[in-house]
Parts: structure tokens; C-alpha cells; sequence
């Protein structure tokens, strides 16, 4: 496993395609949020987070591409074939790559969410986050996992379909679903989940209420331990399809 991180970090490396998408991703976080920010009538969290929904759309989607491109690249060029005869087994391969990968979603995650602490620190003052940094700290957490849980949908998408396109396409259907969910349980208000909305937990709009609900430390656990089950789910599937593939 080791020798296959080794790769598809060389691999990553050499293409720069992590460089190109930490660009776009920080040119979206920053656009969207001052953007935002600038057609303000007033600094509050609550115009703050119509800017957030789109920064967090873009943002994901970036991710979703980073991982699309870079194991669709591989097997386009066979790479998981030749490991394959060179004596690697099917789970060496799946989470030697996901290993490798997991590092830039963590830095990206952990990169935007510092600027948008800067950013909420001079709209607000102190008053959103500087008092209640420990709560600040656990939605960025969250706002990691949920990122990392796109990534590994994507990296199985792209397993599963042993392509770009479904990578990215697979992965955006199911976006597409979250939200459909997120629509549908916001009509139906009586319909709560650890005695949260069901639609709060699901979707693009999952970062907004976990600014919402900023000292809410239950929520908080509750959307983390949520995205780390879909992580897994994501993760079972995906190795499942691609242990019983035939490469040739």
C-alpha cells in the first residue's frame, strides 16, 4: 500500500492538477465570500450565509473534479491494471489511493476555513467567533468531513464507473439528490431527525446550519458522525464494485 500512496502522490505532483485545483478552490472561496460580503446592507450572519451556500457549492464541486481527473487519468493509463499484475491486491490499490488523496482534501478543508474565520472576525468583530472558538473549531471540523465524504464519493464513482465523467457525473447526481431531499423534508417541518430537520442534515445547505447552529454542540456531533457513516457507505460500495471488476 505504501508504494501506491508513493505513486499517486508522484502522480499528482507531476501532473500539478492539485496546484490548478487549489487555485480555482481559493479563487471561489475568496470571490464568493467577499463578493457577498460587498452587497451586504449589513454585517450579519445572516446575509453571510447566501454567499457561504454558493462558495460551498463550488467548493465541492472542485473537489469532486480533483479526485475525478486524477483517478480517471489512472485508468485511462491502466496504472490500477499493471499494479494489479505487479502483485498489488484490489484493496491495496483502492485505499493506497485514497490515503494519498485524503491529505490535499484536508488541506483545502482546513485552508477555507481559516478564511473564513478572518472574514466572520472582521464583519463581526468578536462577537461570532473569537468567544466561542471551540465551537468554531468543531463546525470547521465538520466542514472537513463533509468535504472529505464528496471526495471519497467521488474517488468510488470513479472506481466504479473507471472513468472521469462518472466520477464527476455520479457525484453530482447525488448532490443533486441531497437536495432534492433537502426541498422536499423543508416542507415537511414536523419531520425531525435527532431532533434536528431531516432537510438541515443533507445537502449544499448542511454548512449554513452549521453556522446556524454555531453553539449547538449536539448538531454538530450529530452532522459528524452522519458524514463519517456516508464516508464509509461511500467507501464499502465503491471498494465492493471494484474488487469484483475485471481490469482487462
Amino acid at each position: 500500500m505504501t508504494n501506491v500512496c508513493k505513486n499517486f502522490f508522484y502522480y499528482i505532483k507531476k501532473t500539478r492538477i492539485f496546484i490548478k485545483a487549489a487555485i480555482v478552490f481559493f479563487l471561489i472561496t475568496i470571490a464568493s465570500l467577499v463578493s457577498g460580503i460587498m452587497q451586504m446592507s449589513e454585517y450579519t450572519l445572516e446575509e453571510f450565509l447566501g454567499s457561504l451556500d454558493t462558495c460551498t457549492m463550488f467548493s465541492t464541486i472542485t473537489i469532486i473534479v480533483l479526485v475525478a481527473i486524477s483517478l480517471g487519468n489512472e485508468f485511462k493509463h491502466k496504472t490500477s491494471y499493471y499494479l494489479v499484475m505487479n502483485g498489488h491486491s484490489r484493496s491495496e490499490i483502492f485505499f493506497g489511493k485514497l490515503i494519498a488523496v485524503l491529505p490535499y482534501i484536508l488541506l483545502l478543508g482546513i485552508i477555507q476555513c481559516i478564511i473564513m474565520y478572518a472574514l466572520l472576525v472582521s464583519m463581526t468583530g468578536s462577537e461570532f467567533v473569537s468567544e466561542n472558538i471551540h465551537h468554531y473549531l468543531l463546525n470547521s471540523l465538520d466542514f472537513i468531513i463533509i468535504y472529505i465524504s464528496y471526495a471519497i464519493l467521488s474517488l468510488s464513482f470513479s472506481f466504479m464507473t473507471r472513468s472521469t465523467i462518472g466520477g464527476i457525473g455520479g457525484s453530482i447526481i447525488v448532490i443533486i439528490v441531497y437536495n432534492v431531499i433537502y426541498l422536499l423534508f423543508g416542507y415537511l417541518t414536523n419531520f425531525n431527525m435527532f431532533s434536528y430537520k431531516f432537510n438541515e442534515m443533507f445537502g449544499m445547505f448542511t454548512f449554513r446550519y452549521l453556522l446556524v447552529h454555531n453553539n449547538d454542540i449536539s448538531f454538530q456531533l450529530s452532522i459528524l458522525a452522519l458524514y463519517i457513516l456516508l464516508s464509509a457507505v461511500y467507501m464499502l460500495i465503491g471498494y465492493n464494485k471494484f474488487r469484483k471488476d475485471d481490469l482487462i
